[in-house]
């Protein structure tokens, strides 16, 4: 069938973008839509990841996601190790809220970095912050962040 290129062209065009790769009912092929998401794009979704287990302080979570030496400084100037994490939680404990914008991340090889600012909404108030976050990539499979993890985390107050 000679027109079949042309069919799995318009087909691709088509095909919802919510199934990046999905086989065709009519032409009997895989059309794929879109390139695999962008390792940027990854660890973006993860600061999210990041901003919601802390909020919820989900320690089963946060364990899965911060590296084995993570360590953190808060816009406090406090010092927080992975067990005093897990244990204590961080400043944004009983938030109801966290969230980041103005979110820039950079990938360089095994190492990637999320800067951000942090509004964090805990007893109706809006404390700001800036944020940055190191990245590290982990062989481990069974991390939730398609192996990436958060090895440090410093916040400094916003002006």
């Amino acid at each position: 069938m000679r027109y079949r290129p042309l069919l799995l062209a318009a087909a691709a065009l088509v095909m919802p973008a919510a199934a990046p790769a999905a086989l065709h009912p009519l032409l009997g092929a895989t059309v794929v839509v879109g390139p695999p998401p962008k390792e940027e794009t990854v660890v973006a979704q993860l600061l999210g990841m990041w901003d919601r287990a802390r909020a919820q302080h989900d320690a089963r979570y946060l364990n899965r996601l911060v590296a084995e030496d993570f360590t953190a400084v808060t816009a406090a100037g406090e010092r927080l190790d992975r067990h005093a994490l897990l244990t204590r939680g961080t400043p944004e404990r009983g938030a109801s809220m966290v969230t980041s914008e103005d979110v820039k991340v950079s990938v360089a090889g095994d190492t990637a970095t999320a800067t951000a600012k942090v509004t964090s909404v805990i007893a109706e108030r809006g404390i700001v912050t800036l944020e940055t976050l190191t990245f590290r990539r982990d062989p481990d499979p069974s991390n939730p962040g398609a192996g990436w993890r958060i090895l440090r985390s410093v916040s400094i107050p916003h002006p």
